[in-house]
Formats: C-alpha cells, structure tokens, sequence
C-alpha cells in the first residue's frame, strides 16, 4: 500500500518540477545564480593574480618607496612604549602629529605610526609636501586613513 501512494507523490514532484522548469522565471533564477558564481570567481581570481604580484628579493617585500635601516631605540622601560600606544589608540580621530626624524621618508612614517606603508600618499599630500622634500625636524600630521 505504501508504493501506490509514494509513486502519486513522485509524479506530483515530477510535474511540479516539470512546470517550473517551463517558466522563464526559473531560467532567470538559474542564469543569475551561474553570473554572480563567474563574477565571484573572477574577482576572486584577479586578487590572487594581484597578490602573487607583489614582488619579494630573498625574505624582503619591495616596496614603491626606498625603505632606510629602521633605528631601534631599546628603552629601559618599557611602559614609555607602552604610553605610546595607549595614546595612539585612546586618538579616535586618526589623526596623530610626529616630528620626522634623520632620513625618515613618508613611507616610514606611514608604516611607524599607522602600521602599514600604505598611507605614505595621504599623509605626503596632506601635509603639501608634493613639491618640497621631508626634514629632520618637521613636524607632520599623519593620516591613518
């Protein structure tokens, strides 16, 4: 008895599957489900196109900006770096002043106050040093955005 009755709701599924297979409303469905999976794969494809781009000599990333030997400065307390820091974060406006130190560049700025190169641009440009060259000295406005 349970044959019967589970072959009635096979053709039940079967014609339910057949009608929506005859509206254009389903192939819509399926042609824009197919573009936005070709979308995702070459977005996704192109980033790791760029990301296996970025150029390294031995262990080093080469960077747009030359980069100078960083100075280390070893503190005999650590809680003036700690200071540092907590000021850094307590700044909610992403806007910090430093003085430019002995052939210090915007890229090291960008990467000793922001944390990454990558505001070199904005923090040169904001500052109008477009035409001019950095200072020891200088007193710059960084922008971590």
């Amino acid at each position: 008895m349970i044959m019967p009755r589970r072959k009635t709701i096979v053709k039940k599924q079967n014609m339910i599957v057949q009608q929506a297979i005859r509206r254009p409303e389903f192939w819509i469905g399926v042609l824009t489900v197919v573009v936005l999976l070709g979308v995702s794969l070459y977005v996704g494809i192109n980033q790791l196109k760029k990301i296996s781009q970025t150029s390294t000599v031995g262990e080093k990333v080469v960077s747009p900006v030359p980069l100078t030997q960083a100075q280390v400065q070893i503190s005999p307390t650590p809680s003036v770096t700690l200071s540092r820091q907590v000021k850094k974060l307590a700044d909610t406006s992403g806007i910090i002043t430093t003085v430019a130190q002995e052939n210090d560049n915007f890229w090291n700025i960008s990467v000793r106050m922001c944390g990454a190169g990558i505001y070199y641009e904005t923090i040169r440009s904001m500052n109008g040093y477009e035409n001019k060259s950095l200072q020891k000295g200088d007193v710059i406005t960084v922008y971590c955005w």
